[in-house]
């Protein structure tokens, strides 16, 4: 990375950093860059909110997500027979966060999600969360359970084992070691183990899955007598790793985007419109909605603050070209101009 010129301070440098990777992570070479892309997203709050910044200003200038080919996971506009130098698209990537003006979707500080993780939650019990809620608390074991939004989970503690079911949403569990008692959540038909972890399981979109941030967790089903469960290997994930909760398939790597919803920012990655506004719709009452169905299949990369979907609306129609046209109900609906 180059260095931050004289004077600067270290928002700038956050801002200025958050351009390089923002162009780097969209070129051929992303992938060779990608473990110290993540590094650098990792170590510091304000490195990870200037870089989903910059995607979703980049998205409001209308350079990135109108095309449905290749091009629009590269994430840049490409100019027939040559080359831009990398510092020409952190500049120009810059210059649009700088210029981009109207709804500006993510504060420069995450807020905290809702409830005091000192309060103890008793060892059997049921916690859910209203639609734009999100809640932490803690565990009877110390244990912390971030619960987003629409969500429900179970807790049924024994002395032998501490067992949770999710049986709507998201959570995120931080677990606290005890060698002597697993740690487990059940989702679907699966479970996920732990003794002392973080991770996430998630029944959004469908499929439960898992993502592992810290630790290691083995994703297992249940035994139920028949010979094909019995036999069913678990699979073992290490951190920056994601796999489905409910089948034995190889866990993948996961993504940078979508780590950041416990602080009410969600963020995507060459993600399609109608995905991007299902999860967005889970935190409020009135829903972004499309006029055209074929809108859904453009694609989005970036980041925003989860409640205001007049706000949303708005920075999405001007991203994509669109218009906001509110239905009877108040409900924004984006359509073609």
């Amino acid at each position: 990375m180059a260095p931050p010129p004289p004077g600067a301070s270290p928002d700038d440098d956050a801002r200025l950093a958050a351009a390089e990777w923002f162009a780097r992570m969209r070129g051929p070479d992303a992938e060779r860059h990608r473990a110290e892309f993540k590094a650098w997203y990792h170590v510091d709050p304000a490195h990870a909110a200037a870089y989903d910044r910059m995607g979703l200003r980049w998205d409001q200038g209308g350079l990135v997500g109108h095309t449905p080919t290749g091009q629009a996971r590269q994430g840049l506009p490409k100019a027939p027979g040559r080359r831009v130098p990398l510092r020409a698209l952190a500049l120009a990537a810059s210059v649009a966060a700088i210029l981009i003006l109207g709804a500006v979707l993510l504060s420069a500080r995450d807020t905290l999600p809702s409830g005091d993780p000192g309060t103890q939650i008793a060892a059997s019990d049921t916690l859910e969360t209203p639609r734009g809620d999100i809640r932490r608390v803690a565990l009877a074991d110390g244990s912390v359970v971030t619960l987003d939004s629409d969500s429900r989970i179970a807790i049924a503690f024994t002395p032998g084992e501490r067992r949770l079911r999710l049986t709507a949403g998201r959570a995120r569990f931080e677990v606290a070691h005890d060698a002597d008692r697993p740690f487990i959540v059940a989702a679907g038909g699966g479970e996920v183990v732990a003794t002392g972890t973080q991770f996430d399981v998630s029944l959004i979109g469908g499929r439960p899955h898992v993502r592992l941030f810290e630790g290691s967790v083995e994703v297992r089903r249940p035994k139920s007598g028949a010979t094909s469960d019995a036999a069913t290997p678990a699979v073992r994930l290490k951190p920056g790793q994601m796999a489905l909760v409910d089948r034995p398939v190889p866990p993948e790597t996961a993504p940078v985007a979508g780590e950041r919803w416990v602080s009410g920012t969600l963020s995507f990655e060459n993600a399609s419109l109608e995905s991007v506004l299902a999860e967005a719709n889970r935190y409020t009452v009135h829903q972004v909605r499309l006029g055209d169905p074929s809108l859904g299949r453009l694609r989005f990369t970036g980041g925003f603050r989860a409640g205001d979907p007049d706000q949303l609306a708005q920075a999405l129609a001007s991203g994509f070209g669109l218009r906001v046209q509110p239905d009877s109900e108040g409900d924004p609906v984006l359509v073609r101009p």
